[in-house]
């Protein structure tokens, strides 16, 4: 079962084109700890069905280091490289920083603060993903006994 599912998203993958592409000179993409972004088509309502990588209309950019990021999208077995417009960099830097667990990652102070300055992530507060209703195994002894 989980093997054939694999097959369908690879051969899914493959249908996609394959962009990959480099940073305007001066500027940089940032990484996370979650980097594998999936952006939904234009007026999705996402409140009815979800969405993934093999979505119509769908765009997936996973960025691979400060001068580089693949994009997915549509079908059409096309690759071909080219450099990113920056107004395209700076709003994939902004997803990609939403979409962060705990860390994000940029090349310096500055653009790190100006991403989360422009995607206003200090005023998100994330649910926990995961709640452990049981002891904390780390701690070694109780509070009351200290």
């Amino acid at each position: 079962m989980m093997m054939s599912l694999a097959l369908e998203v690879a051969q899914g993958m493959f249908r996609l084109n394959w962009e990959i592409l480099s940073a305007p000179k001066g500027h940089a993409f940032i990484t996370c700890d979650n980097p594998f972004t999936v952006v939904p088509p234009p007026f999705f309502d996402d409140s009815v069905q979800g969405y993934d990588i093999l979505t119509p209309g769908a765009s997936t950019v996973v960025p691979l280091s400060s001068k580089t990021a693949i994009c997915f999208y549509g079908d059409g077995q096309r690759t071909r490289g080219g450099v990113a417009y920056k107004e395209f960099l700076r709003n994939t830097n902004i997803v990609v920083a939403a979409n962060s667990e705990r860390f994000v990652i940029a090349r310096d102070e500055p653009l790190l603060r100006s991403v989360v300055r422009k995607g206003k992530l200090e005023q998100w507060r994330r649910p926990p993903q995961f709640k452990i209703n049981a002891p904390d195994p780390y701690v070694t002894e109780s509070p009351e006994s200290g």
